[in-house]
């Protein structure tokens, strides 16, 4: 029998919950749905075509990456004289023992292949583990802030204790140093503070001179890292070569061409060093965007950075002079250093970041295609009629 209909259904005309307008039927869930059921074919389908596509945009990485150009110089040789210098102790106690000049490195290379700006200058160093978990601890953030607020105080040692064991520049209190030798920024991160300079140079044809690449070291590092830091100068930080970690808070001017052939570089640069004489600019926190760069932590334990950007284009053939001062400590752990000049593409300018996605991209289609291959022929072996209730459980030969 019919169940008696509702007074005011639809029927009649009414205006009740099924007889209701469009919005009525919405705000009650009434209205038609439409609820797909997916066959095999469907996720054999997806699987094929989304591995299709991810293989096509691994394949598109890997062109584009395969078009970058790139330069590298391994500068970790270290000069030898007679048996000293032969070793890594060796080496790490003539950095260690030297003044903080470092030793002057210089390399030739021509371009191998038209580079279009921006080609972004990098430095890498390997062995660094900046990851490491009383590495990533041994800084203060607050200290580099500064005080925020009208009379208030810089930090006291003991409420640095996370600084250690970088926190007084001689290991301990010392009372014929500012602040009792206090160290502002303190922390591992800050005291390894990368400290080798480079200048790139480029030989003019014919003439026998050299004139500096035009570099960009401005807005090198993100914008969210400079508001970390406040306006505040850096005290006892890598000033006594005996305790030095790396670089100090100041940035290098360059004051003469080192091979003496003439032109001058007026762009104020980390990159490179007069022969005889080292003329230091004092910088802030805030100012010093290579600070910023370098306190970014690196996930692996080779750690590449940015150092500049070349803003002009590098012709073929074109000859480079690279000069550079070697004063990064790296030989007592054995971390290898490069430099790298690197054409950007629509993934940056990192070319084993690009070349790695690129392979993941491929990796990751290829599986799924296969898988969705797989589903489809282990479907057209054993198909199954479309609702066939002969596979419900309880249906089954032998179910209870």
């Amino acid at each position: 029998p019919e169940p008696p209909a509702e007074a005011g259904g639809a029927g009649d005309g009414a205006t009740g919950p099924r007889g209701g307008s469009w919005g009525q039927r919405f705000a009650q869930q009434e209205l038609a749905a439409w609820r797909p059921i997916m066959r095999p074919w469907h996720y054999a389908a997806v699987l094929f075509v989304g591995g299709a596509a991810m293989l096509a945009t691994g394949v598109s990485c890997l062109r584009s990456t395969r078009g970058l150009t790139e330069i590298r110089w391994d500068y970790s040789a270290f000069p030898a004289f007679g048996s000293v210098g032969t070793t890594a102790a060796n080496k790490f106690n003539l950095l260690r023992s030297g003044n903080g000049t470092g030793w002057l490195m210089q390399h030739s290379v021509a371009v191998p292949s038209d580079m279009q700006p921006p080609i972004n200058v990098y430095y890498r160093v390997s062995g660094v583990f900046q990851n490491y978990r009383r590495y990533t601890k041994s800084r203060s953030s607050k200290q580099m802030r500064g005080p925020t607020k009208s009379g208030e105080q810089p930090l006291k040692a003991s409420e640095l204790a996370l600084c250690a064991p970088q926190l007084y520049e001689t290991g301990e209190p010392n009372a014929r140093l500012p602040q009792d030798g206090l160290v502002l920024p303190c922390g591992l991160q800050a005291w390894s503070f990368f400290n080798d300079t480079f200048q790139i140079r480029k030989v003019v044809s014919g003439e026998g001179q050299s004139v500096p690449v035009d570099m960009n070291f401005n807005n090198i590092a993100w914008s969210a890292d400079q508001q970390l830091y406040g306006n505040i100068s850096a005290e006892n930080f890598n000033t006594l070569p005996a305790y030095r970690g790396g670089k100090a808070m100041q940035e290098e001017v360059w004051q003469s061409d080192p091979d003496g052939s003439g032109g001058s570089n007026l762009q104020p640069l980390r990159g490179g060093q007069a022969l005889e004489e080292d003329v230091w600019e004092s910088t802030t926190l805030q100012q010093n965007e290579d600070f910023h760069v370098w306190m970014r932590l690196g996930i692996k334990p080779t750690v590449q950075k940015l150092y500049g950007v070349i803003e002009e284009p590098l012709r073929a053939g074109q000859e480079l002079k690279i000069f550079g001062f070697n004063r990064f400590n790296s030989y007592e752990y054995g971390g290898r250093k490069e430099l790298i000049l690197s054409e950007q593409n629509f993934l940056g300018s990192a070319k084993d970041g690009s070349r790695f996605l690129g392979y993941a991209y491929c990796t990751v289609g290829i599986l799924a295609s296969l898988a969705g291959l797989a589903l489809q022929f282990a479907f057209c072996i054993q198909p199954r009629r479309f609702g066939d209730i002969s596979y419900l459980s309880w249906n089954r030969e032998g179910a209870r």
